[in-house]
């Protein structure tokens, strides 16, 4: 099965992978050029942010570390299409306001992957299998 990542969960895997779970360590083991992890695009902005905001520490320059993170063939950085925009509209349901959790959540669903994340209010929702 596909594996998408959360934000931090990219964070973890390029710069901090004790921080990973053992099932998330061993999901990321099996991303590979045939199977590529998807990153929701909106995760690049969040990335910025933190960094901009001095919340995240990086050890390169913010423009390399992204391009290096998000270097193919291992990761797939799904733009917003017109279907992940409907998805995200499928989950008027879920209270949970926080647009790029929104983007993140519909974009797994878009693409059938597994999600990677330690958020609670995602993990909890039911609206996506999760690692």
């Amino acid at each position: 099965m596909r594996i998408a990542l959360d934000t931090h969960i990219l964070i973890y895997w390029v710069s901090q992978p004790d921080r990973l779970t053992p099932a998330q360590r061993h999901a990321v083991q099996t991303i590979s050029r045939k199977n590529p992890a998807v990153l929701a695009d909106i995760s690049l902005w969040e990335i910025a942010m933190l960094a901009a905001g001095q919340r995240l520490s990086l050890q390169l320059p913010l423009r390399e570390w992204i391009t290096r993170a998000v270097a193919p063939p291992l990761v797939r950085v799904a733009e917003i299409t017109s279907n992940i925009a409907a998805e995200v509209a499928n989950l008027s349901g879920w209270d949970h306001r926080d647009p790029a959790d929104r983007l993140i959540v519909a974009t797994a669903r878009v693409y059938g992957a597994r999600l990677l994340t330690n958020d609670e209010r995602i993990r909890d929702s039911g609206l996506v299998e999760v690692v």
